[in-house]
């Protein structure tokens, strides 16, 4: 399995909802997103603390209100097809989400201002009935442990950039109990996938846009894969 990474992010300005419709139009079956907290507490989709690079806006996220957020065109930058494309909340982007697909939430936070965004995501997902198919992942592992306190049954998603020296211990430790760990594709290797796998965890690893680095995951005997490019297999047939 492939994983739409912000949507389909090689084909479509990232996070916003004309890259998950492309994602969709591609066959993709999961799709990644980030998401974070506005100033007035509302859940947007976007992977930058700022507006800076992905929208003609200025400014920290956390700083402005949605209402302000969806002033700004976030598309043009990536192509003049795009002009107008706007920053969309969680809620928009569940809303266009077809029922066989699924939904990697990426919680990004910065740790001294947490808030509550776990109970947020959670109502959403609920309220959308869509709680047997989407993924809640951070590099906050405290987020995470937040998130299976709220909920024993949702799929966590253990993100990692590092080659820890016993994972698993830590892992197991943590109370999160993951159904899957992401970790990146530089820090993955046979012994991981095989005790990842042995232990019962998915093991989807990010981000993968090369066809060498995708065969060489695959013979690993991951899960998926974390990509830009949703076609990557066919475009190197």
């Amino acid at each position: 399995m492939i994983i739409g990474h912000k949507g389909t992010s090689a084909y479509a300005p990232e996070n916003t909802l004309a890259s998950i419709r492309k994602a969709v139009e591609m066959g993709v079956k999961c799709i990644e997103i980030d998401v974070q907290l506005t100033k007035d507490k509302e859940i947007v989709v976007i992977h930058d603390y700022t507006l800076n690079r992905t929208t003609n806006g200025k400014g920290w996220i956390k700083e402005k209100t949605l209402k302000e957020i969806k002033v700004y065109d976030a598309g043009s930058w990536f192509g003049k097809t795009f002009e107008d494309e706007k920053v969309p909340t969680l809620a928009e982007v569940v809303k266009i989400l077809p029922k066989d697909v699924w939904l990697n939430i990426e919680i990004k936070s910065i740790a001294r201002e947490r808030g509550d965004i776990e109970a947020r995501i959670l109502a959403i997902v609920k309220a959308h009935d869509i709680l047997d198919r989407v993924i809640i992942s951070s590099f906050d592992h405290v987020s995470l442990l937040k998130f299976r306190t709220l909920d024993q049954d949702i799929k966590i998603g253990l993100l990692i950039y590092a080659y820890w020296i016993n994972p698993w211990e830590m892992i197991e430790l943590s109370g999160i109990k993951p159904y899957s760990i992401h970790p990146a594709i530089e820090y993955l290797d046979e012994a991981f996938v095989v005790e990842g796998k042995k232990r019962g965890y998915k093991v989807f690893p990010y981000t993968v846009n090369s066809i060498d680095e995708y065969h060489y995951a695959m013979q690993l005997g991951v899960d998926g894969v974390f990509s830009d490019y949703p076609d990557l297999a066919e475009r190197n047939q």
